[in-house]
C-alpha cells in the first residue's frame, strides 16, 4: 500500500493509531453530496431550497464518513485488545482499511476482530433509527429526518454487505476464522476465504453487467462492477500475501538482504552515482551524509533518470530516508517489519552500527522465488 499511502494524508492519531485519508475520499464525498442533494433529500423532503439540500447533504456525507471510521476503529481497538499492533486506519474511495502489524494467533481473536465492524455499523443503524423516532415525536424537520433515515439504511446495508462470506470483507474474515477453527490451519482457511472472495467479486461484476445491459441503469451497474473488481483484486492479493507470509515465516533480514551495496554521497552527482551503482547487482545504493553516516538509500533507476535529465541533480534528490524502524539487525525476523512498514518498504541491515546489506522488494521477491521452487525430486507443500 505504499503507493496509495503516498497519496494519503495523516489527519491525526487515535490511541497511537495513525488515521489517514486518501484523496479519493473527496470523490466519494462529492458523489454522496450530489446524490443526496440532487435526488434523495428532495424526494423525501420536498419544497426546500437548494442551499438547504446541499448543506444537509454535506453534513450527512461527513456523518457517513464518521460512521465508516467508527467501523474501522472498532476493528483496530479489538485488534489492540488482542495484543496486536495497529499502525494505521485508512479511509478511501471504497471504504476503509485497518492495517495490522501482526496477524491474530487464534481463530477466536480473528473472529472477534471480524465481527467488530459489522456490529458497530449495525449499532449505528439502530441508534439512528431511534433518533428518527425520537425526532419525529419532537417535531424535527423532515429534511433532518430524511438525512438520518438515509444514514440508518446505509449503515444497515454496510453491516449486511460486509458480512458476505468472502475476503477481504468482514464476512470473509468470519469464514476464515470458522474454517481455521475446524481445520486448525490458518493458511488453508485464508486461501478458502480468498477463493470465496473471488467468486463474490465475479458475481458482482456479472450482476453489474446484467444491470447495465438489461435495465440500462449505468451508474449503479458500473458501481457494482467496480466493487466486484475491487473484491476480486483484493481477494487475489490476499491469497498471494498469505503464500508470501508462509514462505517468509522465520526468515531473517540477513537471508533476504543484498550485501553487494554500492555507497554514494548526498552531494555526489546523480549521473556519477548511477554509473557507479550499476556496477553492482543491487537495485538500491546506500547514501552517506556529510559525516559519512548512513542517511538513506537511493533507487538506482531513479539515480539514472535524474542523471540523464539534469547534470545538476544530486544523490540527495533521489534519497529515501531510513528511520530507525527501517534499520534491522542480521537476526531480526523480516516478516513483522514488512507487515508494519508495507510490502514496498526498503530496509538497511546493520551489524555493530555498520551497514552490511539492503533488503528491498526485489531482494524479497528473489528470496520468495527461491523458497517457492522445490528441490529436484521434492514437492513443495503449502
Amino acid at each position: 500500500m505504499d503507493n496509495g499511502r503516498a497519496r494519503a494524508v495523516t489527519i491525526g492519531r487515535v490511541g497511537g493509531i495513525a488515521v489517514e485519508l486518501h484523496w479519493s475520499v473527496l470523490v466519494i464525498l462529492a458523489l454522496l453530496v450530489e446524490m443526496l442533494a440532487g435526488s434523495v433529500l428532495p424526494a423525501s423532503a420536498p419544497g426546500r431550497s437548494t442551499t438547504a439540500y446541499v448543506l444537509t447533504a454535506v453534513l450527512v456525507g461527513v456523518a457517513f464518513l464518521a460512521t465508516l471510521f467508527a467501523h474501522e476503529l472498532s476493528h483496530a481497538l479489538v485488534a489492540r485488545a488482542q495484543g496486536l499492533r495497529v499502525p494505521r486506519i485508512s479511509l478511501w474511495l471504497l471504504g476503509g482499511m485497518t492495517s495490522l502489524g501482526d496477524e491474530p494467533t487464534t481463530w477466536r481473536a480473528a473472529l472477534r476482530m471480524a465481527l467488530a465492524g459489522p456490529l458497530v455499523s449495525l449499532g449505528c443503524a439502530v441508534v439512528l433509527a431511534a433518533a428518527i423516532v425520537g425526532g419525529g415525536a419532537l417535531g424535527a424537520s423532515s429534511l433532518v429526518l430524511a438525512g438520518l433515515g438515509w444514514l440508518a439504511v446505509t449503515n444497515l446495508v454496510l453491516a449486511v454487505f460486509n458480512l458476505l462470506p468472502g475476503a477481504p470483507l468482514d464476512g470473509g474474515r468470519v469464514l476464515q476464522a470458522l474454517l481455521w477453527r475446524r481445520g486448525h490451519d490458518r493458511y488453508r482457511a485464508t486461501m478458502a476465504a480468498s477463493r470465496a472472495g473471488r467468486v463474490l467479486g465475479y458475481s458482482l461484476i456479472g450482476l453489474g453487467a446484467f444491470e447495465v445491459l438489461a435495465t440500462g441503469v449505468l451508474i449503479s451497474g458500473l458501481w457494482l462492477g467496480l466493487v466486484g473488481w475491487f473484491l476480486l483484486s483484493a481477494a487475489s492479493a490476499e491469497a498471494s500475501a498469505a503464500t508470501s507470509e508462509r514462505l517468509l515465516t522465520g526468515v531473517t533480514a540477513a537471508e533476504a538482504m543484498r550485501s553487494d551495496v554500492v555507497w554514494t554521497r548526498t552531494d555526489q552527482p546523480a549521473a556519477e552515482a548511477a554509473t557507479a551503482a550499476l556496477t553492482g547487482a543491487g537495485d538500491y545504493a546506500a547514501v552517506a551524509g556529510p559525516d559519512g553516516e548512513l542517511v538513506g538509500v537511493a533507487p538506482v533507476a531513479r539515480l539514472a533518470f535524474l542523471g540523464a535529465r539534469a547534470r545538476s541533480s544530486r544523490v540527495a534528490d533521489a534519497t529515501v530516508p531510513l528511520p530507525p524502524s527501517r534499520r534491522l539487525r542480521r537476526d531480526d525476523e523480516l516478516l513483522p517489519a514488512i507487515r508494519e512498514a508495507g510490502g514496498n518498504a526498503v530496509f538497511a541491515v546493520v551489524d555493530a552500527g555498520r551497514l552490511v546489506g539492503i533488503v528491498s522488494p526485489a531482494s524479497v521477491s528473489r528470496l520468495l522465488l527461491r523458497r517457492s521452487v522445490p528441490p529436484p525430486g521434492a514437492r513443495l507443500r503449502l
